[in-house]
């Protein structure tokens, strides 16, 4: 946080006092800042909490008054998405859509996905980049049943992955062997395959 220096009042500004709270809060916390300079990092806070700050200056005849108050939201990862959607998108790939979870204060800038069949503990991350909550996932095997899970990102790293969806490639039904033919009267045909 950073901060304009008030008129002095023809007594040169020794100090100033800085104070937060988080919002809706009525107590108000003081944060260690000696000297003049107009700069300050508040530590320790609440990551994804909105907070209130205000300043004063000190010169040889005491303390002006506080500034009106500013505001800030610190930043934490984002939240857990709900489980996605995942459907059939052809007999080799799924069709996976989620909704964003909250950013918790900082933009969310890319999502992870990631699947495995049953009966396995290691998962596959699939190729995803950017903002989008669509994707397709290819080259799966044909009426396995995959489960799929999504996490965001923003600035201040990721967030939990989801709850898994699940679905099973498939298409339409491949082709029969060819079928045995035989006559067992002169007016019949039987035929199996």
């Amino acid at each position: 946080m950073s901060w304009t220096a008030p008129s002095d009042n023809g007594s040169a500004i020794t100090d100033y006092d800085v104070r937060y709270r988080a919002q809706g809060t009525s107590a108000w916390s003081s944060w260690a800042h000696g000297g003049t300079g107009r700069r300050a990092t508040i530590t320790g806070l609440t990551a994804g909490t909105t907070y209130e700050v205000q300043v004063r200056a000190e010169n040889a005849n005491g303390e002006g008054s506080y500034s009106p108050t500013g505001t800030g939201t610190t930043d934490d990862v984002p939240g857990r998405p709900s489980a996605p959607t995942v459907a059939a998108a052809s007999a080799t790939s799924l069709s996976v859509s989620w909704t964003a979870p909250s950013a918790n204060g900082t933009a969310i800038t890319d999502y992870d996905v990631r699947y495995r069949p049953p009966g396995t503990s290691t998962w596959s991350d699939w190729a995803h980049t950017g903002t989008g909550r669509t994707t397709t996932i290819t080259s799966l095997t044909t009426g396995t049943l995959y489960y799929v899970q999504v996490r965001a990102g923003n600035a201040a790293g990721l967030g939990l992955y989801s709850v898994a969806g699940s679905a099973r490639p498939s298409g339409r039904p491949g082709i029969p062997g060819a079928p045995t033919v035989t006559s067992p009267g002169s007016t019949s045909l039987s035929v199996s395959w």
